[in-house]
């Protein structure tokens, strides 16, 4: 049995204007001590499907449809306290605006030392010890345990997010663009210090980012989503030798790559629908060069190709009718 499993997955937002679907009919499974990476244009759906696993999203917001199953549980039907309780314990996130997400006031050891009290440990020599562990372990002297979230750096903040993200050392973490806005010595940093992690506590994660470089990296299996769909999923190194998804395809084409062949960079024209008034069909449709007249009419039903899943009417009995 999978550690999470996604189906069929809507989250819609209610809006004065209408209603716009923010994520729609996702599925995905993550089995224990895997990665998948979220890839994807801004406004995608990658955020919204992480916050869904959590039960994060609020009014306007409602969760439509679909199920997430997490150790054979439905989500779903938690209450609120149900909830609570998992969050941190089985399922914790890092999230990428850690100088939103850390109180300002407070200091990062009493933070810590916060949610090690929700956790069960009462003693504060306990404690105080166990604050010490966790800022050694992502790299952070125990000295700094009294300073403010201000007085850190944008990579020692978001350290601090990874220790308390792996306090109770959960069976799931969702890094939510971690390294994001950082420099690149200090996203190195971050990502070998989550890389250490994973094997350490044999953690399963859910890894969001735009740079396709990190979830090859991290990833053992990739997502790719538009308009709300995963429009193909498949394990990184076919999907990034062959993506068969028009949108998969110039998406890999627009990153430069530092060994092979050097090709011109590819942009993608147009901008992504709104969700508002998405059109009748397939989200990619006005944005896509291979796009046919069905593409325009039909939304394209997620069936399997070339040994990955693909939402496209190239590979679907669709296409091969508009065809003849």
């Amino acid at each position: 049995m999978a550690l999470l499993e996604v189906n069929n997955l809507c989250v819609d937002y209610e809006m004065k204007r209408g209603t716009a679907r923010a994520v729609n009919d996702v599925s995905f499974k993550l089995e224990q001590g895997e990665t998948l990476g979220l890839i994807g244009e801004s406004g995608c759906g990658k955020t919204t499907t992480a916050m869904s696993l959590l039960g994060f999203v609020t009014p306007p917001g409602r969760i439509s449809g679909g199920s997430v199953i997490f150790k054979g549980k439905d989500l779903r039907s938690f209450s609120n306290e149900q909830m609570r309780r998992l969050r941190g314990e089985s399922i914790s996130i890092v999230r990428q605006e850690a100088q939103n997400a850390l109180n300002p006031v407070l200091t990062v050891g009493s933070q810590i030392g916060e949610v090690l009290r929700e956790h069960g440990v009462k003693n504060n020599r306990e404690i105080e010890a166990r604050v010490d562990q966790l800022l050694e372990m992502v790299g952070i002297s125990p000295e700094r345990k009294k300073s403010y979230p201000f007085e850190f750096s944008g990579g020692m903040r978001q350290r601090v997010m990874i220790a308390l993200a792996a306090i109770a050392e959960p069976d799931l973490m969702i890094l939510d663009e971690p390294i994001t806005g950082l420099d690149v010595i200090v996203q190195r940093q971050l990502l070998n210090l989550l890389s250490d992690l994973r094997k350490k506590m044999n953690l399963t994660a859910l890894l969001i980012a735009h740079d396709l470089s990190v979830i090859a990296e991290m990833c053992s299996r990739v997502a790719v989503m538009y308009g709300g769909y995963i429009v193909e999923a498949a394990d990184v190194k076919t999907l990034y030798a062959n993506p068969i998804h028009p949108y998969s395809k110039a998406l890999i084409e627009s990153y430069p790559r530092i060994r092979g062949e050097k090709k011109k960079l590819r942009s993608i024209p147009g901008a992504p629908p709104r969700l508002l008034t998405p059109p009748d069909g397939c989200m990619f449709a006005d944005r896509c060069p291979q796009a046919m007249e069905i593409c325009r009419k039909v939304v394209p039903e997620q069936v399997l190709a070339e040994g990955r899943l693909v939402r496209c009417h190239l590979y679907t009995g669709e296409a091969a009718h508009a065809a003849e």
